[in-house]
């Protein structure tokens, strides 16, 4: 009985989305954020769920595919 009350209390905890960042300085090795830039849309696109931002900093971007 527990375990569902707990996992009832866990299902409706509220998911916080996140905003991640592309640069051309960037690296896909980093962590996304502000000061520590991907550096290639594709990364986003592997990584990003529903509901998160990705901010594309000015740039020219070479061409990206996006894998499912």
């Amino acid at each position: 009985m527990w375990i569902l009350l707990v996992l009832g209390l866990l299902w409706a905890l509220p998911v916080q989305a996140v905003t991640y960042y592309v640069a051309t300085t960037g690296n896909d090795f980093n962590a996304g954020g502000p000061t520590t830039e991907w550096l290639t849309m594709q990364k986003a696109a592997n990584t990003v769920a529903a509901g998160d931002t990705v901010i594309v900093r000015n740039g020219t971007y070479s061409s990206f595919t996006v894998s499912t």
